[in-house]
């Protein structure tokens, strides 16, 4: 295949890339192939294109009409960021044909990041039943998109996805500075939110959606709800209660991330991948920990027995955490799975999987001898460890100060 990585003539008001060239598609559109293009005014882009570089319209000023022959091939561009876009300067054509209202084509099923991002020439959107995810800023900024026609089947919703649409933009929408479209739970403004119960009947939360809200201080998730987009409570630093329905299936792993006040978790019984237990977020059968509250008060604590995996992030600087201990079940752990200021007493079965999944911590306390240490480790004690440098702690390859005892 082919890909445009040039313009040459700065006095060309009308392009359009050919689908072909010597008889093999035309794929790409490179980094600044059309940057300061100053005089073009209208571009032809066909539905080979499968992906537009950085600042490939870069100072295009006079750009006002840009054309395309297949919307559903436009949907599945790669654009390279906000910045690849031809919108914020010109507007969409289909055929020749200026484009108010967007039908989205069914059997498209994801709208990619970035695809319709300032384009202000539609004023309403429809998207099909097929269509199960819509990228991050696909319609940002479309000022005068006031009609958004979505169905339940769209479970992913990336961040500003339809942020500063007319949709967005209208109050009468908000509800209890909530918004949504649809089924779909879009955003939230950090407006005296307090205890958030979302209502019944919504299918999915957006990325990002309560990212910052600092007056969120609960949350009760529905049964209706299936899916949560990726930072969807990111730093909500009052958010003390999380409870969750019966219909979440997919939990990422940052979710939650740096919940300052998050104290605890309740999952539904009838929840079929999640469970809760002494405020701890776990899988359906326990065997995993999903998130650790970070304002959980216990000051020592022991991993039950019934665990055998830490996930990602799921112990993250726990406010009055001092010492974590793992106990025999428990041998493996998610990269980043614990990072502590205080200490973490570890055992032969798990000695090794902790330090190779980058966890940390303040203090490491092995629970056995240094032949023991290095059995476990897989290496000689001399090539594990460093010289000693205070009261029995060693320092290991990964700046880990560990403490070789038998008795804590």
């Amino acid at each position: 295949s082919y890909s445009v990585i040039d313009f040459l003539s700065n006095n060309t008001e009308a392009v359009e890339i050919p689908s072909t060239y010597k008889g093999l598609p035309v794929t790409k559109i490179g980094n600044g192939a059309f940057d300061y293009n100053y005089t073009l005014s209208s571009i032809t882009i066909p539905s080979t294109i499968t992906s537009v570089g950085a600042n490939a319209f870069y100072a295009c000023n006079s750009l006002k009409k840009v054309n395309i022959t297949d919307v559903a091939a436009w949907c599945s561009i790669e654009f390279s960021g906000w910045d690849s876009n031809p919108f914020s300067k010109g507007d969409l054509y289909l055929d020749g044909e200026l484009v108010t209202d967007l039908i989205v084509p069914e059997g498209v099923e994801f709208i990619n990041s970035y695809a319709f991002r300032f384009l202000d020439s539609i004023t309403s959107v429809e998207i099909p039943d097929s269509v199960i995810g819509i990228g991050e800023e696909a319609f940002l900024y479309c000022e005068s998109l006031v009609t958004i026609k979505i169905t339940d089947s769209v479970k992913i919703i990336g961040e500003n996805a339809f942020y500063n649409t007319a949709y967005y933009n209208d109050e009468s929408n908000w509800e209890n500075n909530i918004l949504y479209l649809n089924t779909i739970l879009l955003d939230a403004k950090d407006e005296a939110l307090g205890e958030v119960i979302i209502k019944d009947g919504t299918t999915s939360v957006s990325a990002n959606a309560f990212e910052y809200s600092d007056t969120l201080t609960s949350v009760t998730i529905p049964d209706s709800v299936t899916s949560i987009g990726d930072s969807a409570f990111t730093y909500c630093d009052n958010l003390v209660t999380v409870t969750i329905g019966s219909g979440v299936i997919d939990i990422s792993n940052y979710i939650f991330y740096s919940c300052e006040s998050l104290k605890e978790f309740i999952v539904s019984e009838n929840n079929p991948a999640y469970s809760s237990e002494n405020g701890l977020l776990l899988s359906k059968d326990k065997s995993t920990l999903i998130k650790y509250p970070t304002a959980k008060e216990d000051v020592i604590f022991t991993i039950p027995e019934y665990i055998s995996t830490i996930a990602t992030n799921a112990i993250e600087q726990p406010m009055h955490l001092r010492l974590l201990v793992l106990g025999e079940n428990l041998v493996s752990f998610e990269s980043g799975a614990i990072d502590i200021f205080g200490a973490v007493t570890l055992n032969q079965n798990n000695v090794k999987s902790f330090i190779d999944s980058g966890c940390s911590a303040l203090k490491v306390h092995f629970d056995g001898t240094e032949d023991d240490f290095a059995d476990s480790y897989g290496v000689s004690f001399g090539e594990a460890i460093g010289e000693e440098f205070e009261n029995g702690l060693y320092e290991i390859s990964y700046g880990l100060p560990v403490l070789i005892s038998e008795n804590y």
